[in-house]
């Protein structure tokens, strides 16, 4: 306990008098209010921060009795213990309500202060105003208990990871969806992820350690789809989302991971496409037969021609050409979009695949009319062949289409970093501006530019087929010039 000489009121400064004045100075410049009483309880010496805290001045603190009437202390204050059996004693926090009627929260603490005999001759009251750190800890639980409602009312899984990997907070749709309890939370995330199965929309094993790990190392990611499959439960299709959260010093210091369930999502994109597939199957079978009779008849009337007779039999075969044409389009995207197209990828030499491409499509696509611009190296793909071949031939069947006759079309490949560039440039009337961020979009036909045996979807499908390989598609178009028409596809490494 501090020990210092008794209270001597012939200082008319503060009403006490240290042994050593440089102590008495270092009282006055302390952060924390200070006051000294004498053995009667009454206010022999008050610093600076004192008078600020009880927003009272000095002549009027000092031989005032200590609590002084005027304020209100919770839990009330009694001086009794330490001036008469010299207890210290401390109180915090302890709220304050000033004779002004102002509120503070205090850290207090009250010593007795003996004579060198060892005699209580006074008390040290020692306090520091805590009401800005209170009011800030205040607001910042209440930001928690609005954030921890705000994350309990999500319908999607949101979970907190410590940056170790352990999960911090779940909201109950998160532990509804994996069956967590609360020992599980702190387990290793190998042995969490043991408690069930989750695939990519290919079948394949979904990297969830790696993602979690990358997520905490400060990569962020949205829209991952993922299949989770529990023992004989029915597949639970999810898009999930992450991302790191930083300290101001740009350092990770958690992590939150959200799983939206989209299975209902998944199931009517699959009926859908079961539908799709079977309205096309049905409107395919007539058209053969139309297709096949109309062929018979043109046969029988090689020997006995009829012009006008056989101008009727071939506007019903290009008609029902163009019919197939959009059911297969149609077919194709609902394959597509409902994920039943391969993507499966594998290493394919561009320079032989673009040879015979040409070759197998020449009388199709009038290849006459197409330059290959030799690259300077070809690139070896990674890539399902398939969809390269349908990626091309729908933007090349596209640019001599809609190219004059007598124009030709351009088709460039060359290596970017990691990715092969294909280009195709053709030489017809352009695009205006404001219609390039519709090209992509199924079913979109530009007024005065679009054939009537298009239903819209050729773009369309050749955006979901390059992104499914991992690329971009993209165009570039100058109106009365021409449009190029540029894709990426992965590439093995030189």
């Amino acid at each position: 306990m501090t020990r210092t000489q008794g209270p001597d009121r012939s200082n008319p400064g503060n009403g006490f008098s240290l042994l050593d004045p440089n102590l008495d100075r270092l009282l006055e410049n302390l952060a924390n209010g200070i006051l000294l009483t004498d053995r009667a309880g009454e206010i022999v010496f008050c610093n600076s921060s004192a008078e600020q805290t009880f927003e009272t001045g000095r002549k009027e603190l000092l031989h005032r009795p200590f609590p002084d009437p005027r304020w209100r202390f919770n839990p009330p204050l009694d001086l009794t213990p330490v001036l008469r059996h010299g207890r210290s004693f401390a109180r915090s926090p302890i709220e304050l309500i000033t004779a002004r009627g102002s509120r503070k929260t205090l850290s207090l603490r009250i010593s007795p202060l003996f004579t060198t005999d060892d005699q209580v001759e006074g008390a040290l009251v020692d306090f520091h105003d805590d009401t800005r750190h209170k009011a800030t800890e205040d607001e910042r639980e209440n930001l928690l208990a609005e954030l921890h409602a705000t994350i309990r009312a999500i319908a999607d899984a949101v979970i907190i990871y410590k940056p170790n990997g352990e999960i911090v907070h779940m909201n109950p749709a998160a532990k509804r969806v994996l069956g967590y309890q609360e020992s599980d939370l702190t387990k290793p995330i190998a042995e969490r992820l043991a408690k069930f199965r989750i695939e990519t929309p290919d079948g394949d094993s979904f990297p969830v350690e790696q993602t979690l790990r990358r997520m905490l190392a400060g990569e962020s990611f949205t829209g991952l789809i993922a299949v989770m499959r529990k023992d004989k439960d029915r597949p639970v299709w999810f898009s999930l989302s992450g991302a790191p959260i930083f300290s101001s010093r740009g350092e990770v210091i958690a992590a939150v991971g959200t799983a939206t369930d989209i299975t209902a999502l998944h199931c009517a994109d699959e009926e859908r496409s079961h539908c799709m597939q079977m309205l096309t199957h049905d409107l395919r079978s007539p058209l053969t037969v139309i297709h096949g009779h109309a062929q018979l008849l043109q046969t029988r009337l090689t020997s006995a021609p009829d012009e006008e007779l056989q101008m009727h039999i071939h506007a019903i075969l290009e008609a029902s050409k163009h019919m197939n044409v959009m059911l297969r389009d149609l077919v194709e995207m609902a394959r597509i979009e409902g994920g039943n197209f391969s993507r499966h990828k594998e290493p394919l030499p561009a320079e032989a695949f673009l040879k015979n491409f040409l070759d197998t499509h020449c009388l199709a696509l009038d290849c006459d009319r197409i330059i290959l611009a030799p690259p300077a190296s070809a690139p070896t793909l990674l890539v399902n062949p398939n969809a390269l071949e349908r990626i091309l031939l729908n933007l090349l069947s596209n640019a001599l289409k809609y190219s004059p006759a007598e124009r030709t079309v351009r088709l460039r490949l060359t290596a970017a970093d990691r990715m092969a560039v294909f280009a195709v440039e053709d030489q017809g009337c352009g695009i205006a501006a404001e219609d390039i961020p519709l090209l992509f979009r199924r079913f979109v036909r530009l007024p005065g530019k679009s054939r009537a045996d298009s239903l819209g979807l050729g773009l369309y499908i050749a955006r979901l087929l390059v992104e499914s390989q991992g690329g971009e598609i993209s165009v570039t178009s100058t109106p009365g010039q021409g449009s190029t028409f540029s894709f990426t596809i992965p590439r093995l490494p030189d």
